[in-house]
């Protein structure tokens, strides 16, 4: 009773509408173990079950529960543990599901597919259920020109920022698993994975960038990137350049200094698809922190990074790590399309995206869009509606109802890789 329940339960929150309607939904359920079950299945980060899909299956001829919950998750287990790879995992799984009923097929292919697509996070799960499923946190940076007044007298590494796709690896030496700033899996990096497992073991923090990046300006790079990330199957042709490193204990209960860290990735033999990123500069002179972006800009380069020495790894935003850039950028949600201005060259095709900013302000952005990417933004509203864009301007500016703005929008990349804005370029 208690499992079909569960299942119901899953039925009524694709449902309902409303995040505290969710939550209200899940509290009635507080109780319920398989529920909790399928929830720390399907959004527990560091599990991962490599497949994606499999042949047709048939149900077995009723609606009724017949319960296979317990055979389930002995498969998913051993698909985590990957005793299951490859043909052997995608059959077992479609014998699994050639004999489940309907309502378990349905919600036993989105728990496989770690996604119920039921309008909640794990961050809802977690208000319910404390630390029900456990957070995926990355250190990240505040801007250099709102915050270096704190880092004054403090000894700090400078290192070049690269725009590519957030990527943190964890290392067991003989099964990593990658994920993206997000917590969303990477699907696969077999050249990456293939060189790491050499490494010491660990949780390694960097940048994936296509292999081709090092001849690219900045811009190029990231689209260069995204488009080899975003390729079905096994992602190739990319390079892990390693900015910080822990130990799975540190990453647990971080305690090591950043110029504790920073000797051990000196240490690291470089690979062909794993890179460190050398540090430009030690000390404690602003001056020199001028320079080298100066330098870095005019080769097209994105800006600068700068670890303060003695700071120890932090999952969240920090003022331990500051970005240094001329040009600023946020991270807005795409809330609607304009279209191009009539007899103009993009009439019925598209003019410009509003994008959310702070205080619930909108920024109309019409520039920096290639002809392939304004049509192909335009035919595909559905798909973009909701999805978070990174937008490059000069300074912040107002509107014309004394509103923040930004001034000089430039539409740079759909970013696939983050699902959250973020305001503090």
């Amino acid at each position: 009773m208690e499992y079909l329940k569960a299942l119901e339960t899953l039925e009524k929150l694709e449902k309902t509408g409303g995040k505290n309607d969710k939550i209200s939904i899940l509290h009635e359920q507080y109780d319920n173990t398989y529920l909790k079950q399928m929830l720390i299945y399907t959004y527990n980060p560091f599990k991962r079950y490599g497949v994606k899909k499999w042949g047709k299956v048939h149900t077995l001829d009723t609606k009724e529960n017949v319960g296979h919950f317990e055979e389930f998750i002995r498969i998913l287990d051993r698909l985590d543990s990957r005793e299951l790879t490859g043909n052997a995992a995608i059959r077992t799984v479609e014998m699994m599901l050639d004999n489940v009923s309907e309502l378990e097929l349905k919600w036993f292919s989105k728990i496989i597919k770690q996604d119920l697509k039921a309008g909640f996070t794990s961050g809802t799960i977690n208000k319910v259920w404390k630390d029900l499923v456990p957070k995926f946190e990355v250190q990240l940076a505040h801007a250099f020109d709102k915050h270096s007044h704190k880092i004054i007298d403090k000894e700090f590494f400078v290192t070049e920022k690269l725009d590519g796709v957030r990527c943190i690896i964890f290392n067991d030496g003989i099964n990593p698993k990658a994920f993206k700033r997000s917590g969303k899996p990477f699907d696969g990096l077999p050249e990456v994975f293939s060189e790491i497992v050499k490494f010491p073991i660990g949780v390694y923090d960097g940048e994936i960038l296509s292999v081709e990046s090092a001849d690219l300006k900045d811009r190029d790079t990231l689209q260069s990137t995204m488009k080899k990330v975003g390729a079905k199957g096994e992602q190739v042709e990319l390079v892990f350049n390693i900015f910080d490193y822990l130990t799975i204990e540190e990453w647990e209960k971080p305690r090591a200094t950043y110029i504790e860290r920073r000797l051990v990735l000196d240490n690291l033999e470089q690979t062909e698809h794993n890179k460190v990123v050398g540090y430009m500069y030690k000390g404690k002179d602003f001056k020199v922190v001028t320079e080298l972006l100066n330098k870095l800009e005019a080769e097209g380069k994105e800006g600068l990074m700068i670890n303060v020495a003695d700071a120890a790894y932090e999952k969240k935003r920090t003022t331990s790590l500051l970005k240094v850039k001329t040009m600023k950028s946020f991270d807005g949600r795409i809330i609607g399309f304009q279209e191009g201005e009539k007899t103009s060259k993009f009439e019925r095709s598209l003019g410009a995206l509003l994008v959310s900013y702070k205080e619930d302000n909108v920024v109309k952005v019409g520039s920096g869009f290639s002809d392939e990417w304004r049509s192909e933004i335009w035919n595909n509203q559905e798909k973009y509606l909701g999805a978070i864009v990174e937008v490059q301007y000069f300074r912040e500016s107002k509107n014309d109802k004394g509103g923040k703005s930004v001034s000089f929008p430039v539409f740079k990349m759909i970013r696939t890789d983050k699902n959250e804005v973020n305001y503090d370029s």
